[in-house]
Order: structure tokens, then sequence, then C-alpha cells
């Protein structure tokens, strides 16, 4: 549960101190985390720095935003009240735009022109939990969820002391080749754990993958929330579900 002692982009920037992408070429050398970095021309530095690697004068660039058009090819980032047009594609989770799916993350692809000129080459945007926290979500649904979530952990972790993690997947999990929305574990025993699938649909094909996305993980606890169903009572189930597994004794 947050607060975290880091920032999400100071942790990204310390991992990225530790890749290297050529002899002595490392990620953070060409990956910026601040919208400055844009508007102050910080990535000058990156742009030389592959220079002398012989490779393309390009580098990596996450802000957060507020708003994206797809179809006019701009972005507003956060605290903007103007526009940044990105040169190629720009692409966000699902092609929905709703204002409700705000903030977004951008991760673009930012290059320098052989006349001096700095563009975005091309971008992608994903929802995140909040503009100061980088967890991805795939929509304002999930963000109720990992806000009920974290509120049953913070009170496991001071009425019950005990220490619960929360896991959300970006690759197929554990071996079960799903990718479930939220695992919750014991700090203690990582393996002991709650799969949490947030349904925020009432569509036949998408409940038809969510069925899938169950079946491969078999063998493992499951809690349907069904956010689009229930927006007014899923969270006190939620919280409920959680707390009555982790109170529960651990299965061997």
């Amino acid at each position: 549960p947050r607060p975290y002692k880091a920032t999400d982009r100071a942790v990204l920037l310390k991992l990225a101190q530790e890749v290297e992408l050529a002899q002595g070429l490392f990620l953070r050398d060409v990956l910026y985390c601040d919208v400055r970095a844009w508007r102050e021309r910080w990535m000058e530095g990156g742009f030389r720095k592959c220079r002398e690697h012989g490779l393309k004068p390009q580098v990596w660039w996450l802000c957060e935003i507020e708003h994206a058009n797809q179809k006019e090819g701009v972005v507003r980032l956060a605290g903007a009240t103007d526009m940044t047009a990105i040169d190629g594609r720009l692409a966000v989770y699902g092609g929905d735009g709703a204002e409700v799916r705000y903030p977004m993350l951008m991760c673009a692809l930012v290059g320098q022109l052989p006349d001096g000129a700095v563009r975005i080459m091309q971008a992608y945007a994903h929802p995140i939990q909040a503009l100061d926290w980088w967890l991805p979500v795939d929509s304002n649904l999930e963000r109720d969820a990992v806000d009920d979530l974290l509120g049953v952990m913070r009170w496991l972790a001071r009425e019950k002391d005990m220490e619960l993690e929360l896991l959300k997947p970006l690759f197929s999990w554990n071996g079960t080749g799903a990718r479930p929305d939220f695992v919750v574990s014991r700090r203690e025993q990582p393996s002991d754990c709650l799969v949490i699938e947030a349904i925020g649909s009432d569509d036949a094909q998408y409940r038809e993958r969510k069925a899938r996305t169950m079946e491969r993980l078999g063998g493992h606890p499951v809690f349907e929330d069904e956010r689009a169903r229930d927006p007014a009572g899923a969270g006190t189930l939620l919280r409920s579900a959680v707390a009555r597994w982790a109170l529960a004794p651990i299965q061997t």
C-alpha cells in the first residue's frame, strides 16, 4: 500500500541505469520521465549520446497526459492548456479516449531530424491509477477496484498485523497462460494468493474472454468483482472477500 518511499519515475530511472543498450550506453541515457524534458529540451543530451554510439538520435519519453485525440494526432500534457502534436502514429489502449479513462501515461519515441528539429515520432497512451501513480489499469472501474483493494490491505495491516502485496500482471502470470487483473498475496508466503477479475461489462464477447481467462487460472482461487452489474455494492463485496481469504487458515 502507498505511499512508497520513492516515486514511480525514480524507480524506473534507477532500473534503467542497469539496462545496457550498447557498450557504454544505458537505457537511463535515453529515457526521460518528466514533462520538462520536452519543454526545456533536456533530450539534447540523449540525442548526443546516441550519435556517439552510431545510433539514430532517438530517445524514450514517459509523461502523464489528460487528453488524447487520435484522429487529430494530438495530446494534452498533464497541467497544460495547449495541445502537443504527435508526428507519427498515436495509439490509445483499446482505442477508447473517453474522458473517464484519464489520466493516462504516454510512452513516446522522440527523434531529432537532420535540421535539428525535435519531433514525437510515435506514441502509446494507457490509463493509469493516478497522475502520481503509474499503475496501469484497463478502465475507471479497475481504479475503483484498486482503491477498494488498498483499503482492505491497509485495514489488515493495521488491525491484524497482516502484510499483503498487490500485483498487476503485465504478462502471462505464474505459468497459467493468463493475465489476470489483480493478484493479492501474503508477503510472507507469496504462493498463497487470491486472483481478482474485475468484470467491467455485460457484453457477451467480453464475458466469454473473461471465462477463458478464469479457466486458465484453474487451481487458484478467483474472486469475480462485478463492477458493471453492481457498482454500488461491488466494493463491499470485494473488501469482504479479500478479508475472509486473508484471515482464513493457510492451505497447505
